[in-house]
C-alpha cells in the first residue's frame, strides 16, 4: 500500500474560506438581529440548516489517497471510496484543466475541494471528482465511470497506479 495526501490548492482554500465566513455571516444576523421573540426559534432552526452544508463538504472532503493491491482507495471521513484496478481502462495526468473548465453537476464545487459529479468540455464525459485542487491531476478511465484525483506527487501515483495496473 502506498500513501499519498490530498493539498489544497489556492482557489479550494480561498472558497472554502468564503463558503464558512459566509455562511457565519448569515447565521450571526439570524440570530442576533432585533427580531420578535416569537420569531427567535425559527432563526435557530435555519441557522441549523445553513451549518448542514458545511458539515456535509467536512465530513466528505478528500483526505487523502492508498494504492493498494487491487483498488485506489479515496480516503475521506465518511466512506471511504475504492477504485477497482481491474476496471481501469486508461491513467493519465492531466495539467491542461483549469477551475473554469469544470462544470459542477452535483456536489461542492471548491469548497473543501471538488466532490460529486462535474462535467468538463476538455473530458468531454461526466466525472466524479475526488480533488482537493485542480491542476494538474490524475484522469482515471474505468470501464463505467470516468474519476479525477489530485495527490500531491502525481508523477509518483501515475507510475505506481500504472505498475500495478499492468499497462
Amino acid at each position: 500500500m502506498t500513501s499519498f495526501s490530498a493539498p489544497y490548492g489556492k482557489f479550494e482554500q480561498l472558497m472554502t474560506l468564503f463558503v464558512i465566513v459566509g455562511i457565519g455571516f448569515g447565521m450571526l444576523v439570524l440570530l442576533y438581529s432585533p427580531n420578535r421573540p416569537e420569531y427567535s426559534v425559527y432563526a435557530k432552526i435555519i441557522a441549523c440548516f445553513l451549518l448542514l452544508p458545511i458539515l456535509w463538504m467536512w465530513l466528505f472532503s478528500t483526505r487523502g489517497y492508498e494504492i493498494e493491491q487491487d483498488h485506489v482507495k479515496i480516503k475521506r471521513l465518511i466512506s471511504s471510496v475504492r477504485i477497482p484496478i481491474e476496471k481501469t481502462i486508461s491513467i493519465e495526468l492531466r495539467e491542461d484543466i483549469k477551475v473554469f473548465d469544470i462544470t459542477k453537476i452535483a456536489g461542492s464545487g471548491g469548497a473543501f475541494g471538488w466532490i460529486g459529479y462535474h462535467r468538463s468540455k476538455k473530458i468531454g464525459t461526466p466525472i466524479k471528482t475526488y480533488m482537493n485542487r485542480v491542476s494538474p491531476m490524475i484522469l482515471i478511465h474505468t470501464e463505467r465511470i470516468t474519476y479525477l484525483l489530485s495527490p500531491d506527487e502525481e508523477r509518483i501515483f501515475l507510475d505506481e497506479l500504472r505498475t500495478r495496473a499492468g499497462s
